[in-house]
């Protein structure tokens, strides 16, 4: 190859790195259909570095949204977004994930999300109205998203000092954790069964936003006295002393 014809596509490479790096984010928000149900207020920045003050739809809300282009994934034909988004004084999750994969599977890595433990308590269909205290933190090594929701996913969910206020009761719940995966195409959450509430327990998040469970309860020693309450509103124990949960 020429150094000629080497230097003109180095300098061609580069101008076309400039101009997408000047390009306004709103721009392109402008070209992007999306949900009906995602709202997206005050875009501003460019294409490298763009700011969304909130993006929400029903079901969860995003504030002070950053998201910045990685060059060197441009070079290699993979477009790379690192996002970061929350506030200590706003309402929502706070957090930090890679999106990759954008003209290909999309693919999400090193994700480090943490959410009110009650927010997530108002999602799910309960037995008993119950108000859950603190935060629970997700590490997300990758989740690929393929039809109908996902072919791969690795991490984990931790709520420390786990808190729940029923029955009038604030009811000390130790550590709860919890294994992703996929399974089937669904994202699974996988109890860890080593728990103070002898909790046996698999969630799954399917396409369309639709989430179910099932399990098991089996109170031990470490049971929380207070929640011996609830037990009777769970029907009846089977012959080895579990009670079926699910939803």
């Amino acid at each position: 190859m020429k150094p000629g014809v080497l230097y003109g596509g180095v300098f061609a490479g580069v101008y076309l790195l400039f101009v997408i790096a000047t390009i306004p984010a709103k721009l392109i928000f402008n070209f992007v259909s999306l949900p009906k149900d995602v709202l997206v207020e005050n875009v501003s920045g460019t294409v490298w570095q763009a700011e969304i003050d909130r993006l929400a739809t029903k079901d969860v809300e995003l504030n002070r949204v950053t998201a910045s282009l990685s060059p060197w994934s441009l070079l290699v034909m993979d477009p790379a977004v690192n996002l970061s988004f929350g506030d200590d004084l706003l309402p929502g999750p706070q957090g930090e994930v890679k999106v990759s994969g954008l003209l290909g599977e999309l693919t999400l890595t090193d994700a480090d999300i943490l959410l009110s433990a009650n927010d997530i308590a108002r999602q799910l269909d309960l037995p008993v109205p119950v108000t859950a205290s603190g935060d629970v933190a997700v590490k997300l090594d990758t989740l690929v998203l393929a039809q109908p929701l996902c072919a791969d996913a690795q991490g984990e969910v931790s709520w420390r000092k786990a808190r729940a206020s029923a029955f009038e009761q604030n009811v000390i719940l130790g550590q709860l954790s919890a294994d992703i995966a996929c399974e089937e195409g669904a994202l699974a959450f996988n109890i860890q069964p080593n728990n103070d509430l002898g909790l046996t327990f698999s969630a799954y998040l399917r396409q369309g936003g639709r989430f179910s469970g099932q399990g098991y309860l089996q109170p031990g020693e470490k049971f929380p006295q207070q929640l011996k309450a609830v037990l009777p509103y769970l029907g009846k124990k089977d012959a080895q002393g579990r009670y079926r949960l699910g939803f």
